[in-house]
């Protein structure tokens, strides 16, 4: 059997391409550099344009979430952040949303359109390393009294289960 060397140079391409294609598939199903066991302080603007520190705006128990408002799965877990936000604040669960738009005045256009009734910080490259430096989002950390990360959600969270990580902790 007889290869030309036009059909070897092709086929050595095709594979040098799977193998490239491959490595970068596999780079995007690692969602953090590592996932942090607990949060370091970090500090961030507020919509009001204050810097605030995360001891700041911390509750007893603290739903961390990252989003953007171009993010359709963020917007999607909306209703169910509200409902988890009314049953547990008076009990003591704070949420802390991170957006992640590009720039400030876009994350003052979100807050502003949705009302939020949380805390809501522009990102920061000191908050993103804070959590891990996420390359994906929606992402939500359940943080305790002690900044110990407890939970770690990717992707829009399932009410039922982040109400039951929430009881954990508020009866501990």
């Amino acid at each position: 059997m007889h290869f030309s060397p036009f059909k070897i140079i092709l086929l050595v391409a095709v594979l040098l391409f799977a193998v490239f294609v491959q490595r970068q598939c596999s780079s995007y199903g690692q969602a953090f550099q590592e996932i942090p066991k607990y949060v370091a302080s970090f500090e961030a603007q507020n919509m009001l344009g204050e810097k605030v520190f995360f001891g700041e705006v911390k509750g007893e128990v603290t739903l961390v979430v990252l989003t953007a408002s171009w993010c359709p799965s963020c917007r999607a877990e909306l209703p169910s952040l509200r409902k988890i936000h009314e049953a547990y604040e008076s009990r003591g669960l704070k949420v802390v949303m991170i957006d992640e738009d590009e720039d400030f005045a876009t994350a003052q256009k979100y807050q502003e359109k949705e009302k939020f009734p949380w805390t809501m910080l522009f990102w920061n490259y000191d908050a993103m390393n804070a959590f891990g430096n996420p390359r994906v989002i929606p992402v939500n950390f359940l943080v305790n009294a002690k900044d110990s990360i407890t939970y770690v959600g990717v992707g829009a969270f399932d009410e039922r289960e982040m109400r039951s990580a929430i009881e954990g902790l508020l009866t501990k």
